[in-house]
């Protein structure tokens, strides 16, 4: 018997919605000069083992280095903030993927993160860091491990 549910098959119209977002946030960070597709998976694979989702840690990690992004940057990740391997875009996408987890945002990490990335890099980087927290919860709820 399967532990893993369906939600691809029970749910299209709402998977329809993430992958729409997915698509947007392809369109959006595809030619973007702060952060690129590269930066963004870079980003999804930390998110995603800052919430434990085996798949999407390798899922993200085969796309990441499908990418360029280099092995260092990716076994690093736990340890970003100690690596000099990160720009300072990444590192600000790091810090505050990693603020967004947290129960109460601080307004200066977002003042912070705005005075980087202006509104509108902002908006789309949230959205692409609730975008991944979505399809963790998915995969983690719905899904067996991969072991």
């Amino acid at each position: 018997m399967s532990t893993s549910i369906d939600y691809m098959t029970l749910a299209p119209e709402a998977l329809g919605i993430l992958y729409n977002q997915e698509n947007y946030l392809k369109q959006v960070f595809s030619d973007h000069e702060k952060l690129g597709l590269a930066e963004l998976e870079l980003l999804k694979l930390h998110i995603s083992q800052v919430n434990g989702c085996a798949f999407c840690i390798e899922m993200h990690t085969k796309v990441a280095l499908e990418l360029g992004v280099g092995l260092d940057k990716i076994v690093g990740l736990s340890a970003w903030r100690g690596l000099p391997y990160y720009s300072e875009a990444e590192r600000e996408a790091l810090a505050w993927a990693e603020q967004l987890a947290l129960p109460h945002i601080s307004i200066e990490a977002r003042e912070q993160a705005r005075r980087y990335f202006g509104d509108k890099l902002l908006v789309d980087l949230t959205l692409g860091i609730n975008a991944i927290n979505s399809w963790n919860r998915l995969c983690k709820a719905l899904k067996p491990s991969l072991i």
